[in-house]
């Protein structure tokens, strides 16, 4: 006999639809619950952070703290990154070969230092300890803001990318009517996220490695991400499953933060963190979605 999913009274209501809609919970870790939009089919969470609270949630710790949220040390995953965000530039640039650039959700600025001279960046994040270490670095374009609030001046970026960072929000749909408003005629979005939707994520249950609460909020599936960008103004022209690089060591962190014990990586010797940071590997399990998306030329 088939156990019925329980029926979840509104709370949040769905960021897709924005409107209260059915919804069933999909699961729950520690104290926190997992909706699925009857309508749209967008899995999200049932809490809904203040401004203030992300800001909270985004500063130190997150980067270096060692916690169950953010990073064991955020400085531990330049090797991987460099390496990601070279092959995804790569590909951006098949669409708009260059141009003014705007990094959303931009961390300690790494793009700034992978970026070929076509590429004129400028950044913005909400985690102010962030911005601090992108500007020590030399990256003087980089603000610290909500975005919603930064001044940016209309029609003027060529590219703008949310990698890793549109399902942090409370109101992603917000971001991308405001990121529409910024690009010019023909310019384009890339946002990379992990996809609900993949064999991977459903066959992991609560243990899938993206389910990093509180700090992500929605879930999207390539289906919900680009009903959420055409209702939003763009039209999808690339979608595909990345095959990322990643350190032996961060892979280690992500399973033992899947299971909700990171502290042991406390007491391993620092001779062997560091043995597993100079082994990078190819990982592609199918649930790390890159979406790219056009503004239509006036």
């Amino acid at each position: 006999m088939t156990q019925k999913v329980p029926i979840v009274p509104p709370s949040r209501i769905c960021p897709l639809c924005r409107v209260e809609t059915p919804r069933r919970e999909r699961l729950r870790k520690g104290n926190y619950r997992l909706l699925e939009c009857g309508e749209c089919g967008l899995v999200f969470t049932d809490h809904q952070p203040t401004v203030d609270q992300l800001e909270q949630l985004y500063g130190r710790d997150y980067f270096q703290g060692g916690g169950l949220n953010g990073y064991f040390d955020f400085n531990l995953c330049l090797r991987q990154d460099r390496i990601n965000f070279v092959r995804r530039l790569i590909k951006i640039e098949r669409f708009v070969p260059g141009g003014k650039l705007l990094d959303v959700g931009c961390g300690t600025g790494l793009i700034f230092e992978v970026a070929g001279p076509q590429w004129e960046i400028c950044g913005v994040d909400i985690s102010c300890y962030a911005v601090e270490l992108a500007r020590s670095r030399g990256h003087q374009q980089v603000f610290c803001n909500d975005f919603f609030t930064l001044d940016l001046p209309k029609l003027s970026f060529d590219s703008v990318i949310c990698w890793g960072f549109l399902e942090h929000l409370p109101q992603p749909a917000l971001l991308l009517e405001r990121v529409h408003q910024l690009l010019k005629p023909g310019g384009v979005i890339n946002i990379v996220a992990g996809d609900v939707g993949s064999a991977f994520a459903r066959l992991c249950g609560q243990f899938w490695h993206i389910y990093t609460l509180p700090e992500v909020l929605e879930f999207f599936s390539v289906t919900t991400l680009s009903k959420m960008l055409s209702q939003s103004g763009f039209s999808v022209e690339h979608v595909s499953h990345e095959t990322n690089f990643y350190t032996l060591d961060y892979l280690v962190e992500r399973l033992a933060r899947s299971l909700g014990t990171p502290i042991w990586r406390r007491r391993r010797p620092d001779k062997m963190i560091k043995l597993l940071n100079r082994i990078v590997l190819p990982v592609n399990f199918g649930d790390s979605m890159s979406v790219i998306a056009r503004k239509a030329q006036e």
